[in-house]
């Protein structure tokens, strides 16, 4: 039975096209990634912090938000993509802080991610479907995809998190929300589909 969340959140905009356009905006955006990284944010994208989230408590935000400042990741925007289920999103701390947005929203959005049920199936076949989009060309290849399959035991959908390169490179302050939560609350940055550079 799906949760009072779960009902909240369903979305029929996933389609393959925005699957493709989303995998597409993620390996273009950043490129310096490993396959763990890759893993790992469709993990963040399907099952939201696997019990890493950070503390709920305002100080920490705050905090959080200035040690970002030193650090800010590379996508500028206030929201960006999280995995390919369409259910969560990523916030920049410093651009939601620099937005004007209040932090208590943030931090009550930020709750209500362990509402949500993930499909570990959906997650498998997301996994799968991002294999199609790496092609010829990308630092990221396809053998370096298996061989990462080869060493974890994937089908139990184990919690990895992103590698201390890629959190160096792309910044690591951020915090996950509903999509369809953070857009009812905030239309304002509905239209501010990501873009690529």
């Amino acid at each position: 039975m799906d949760s009072y969340y779960d009902l909240v959140e369903q979305t029929d905009d996933v389609t393959p096209e925005y699957k493709t356009e989303t995998g597409e905006w993620f390996l273009d955006m950043y490129p310096a990634q490993r396959a763990v990284d890759l893993y790992h944010w469709l993990y963040l994208g399907e099952f939201g912090y696997g019990g890493e989230a950070p503390p709920s408590a305002l100080d920490q935000l705050t905090e959080d938000i200035r040690i970002a400042r030193f650090n800010p990741p590379k996508y500028s925007g206030v929201w960006e993509p999280l995995g390919l289920a369409g259910r969560l999103l990523k916030i920049n701390l410093v651009a939601y802080s620099d937005a004007g947005c209040p932090l208590p929203r943030l931090i009550q959005l930020s709750e209500r991610v362990k509402e949500l049920r993930p499909n570990s199936l959906r997650f498998k076949g997301d996994w799968n479907f991002m294999k199609t989009i790496v092609v010829p060309g990308m630092e990221l290849t396809l053998d370096q995809i298996h061989q990462f399959e080869n060493l974890i035991p994937l089908h139990m959908t184990p919690y990895m998190g992103f590698t201390e390169e890629f959190e160096r490179v792309y910044g690591q302050a951020f915090r996950i929300v509903p999509r369809k939560s953070f857009f009812q609350y905030f239309p304002e940055f509905q239209d501010d589909s990501f873009s690529r550079h």
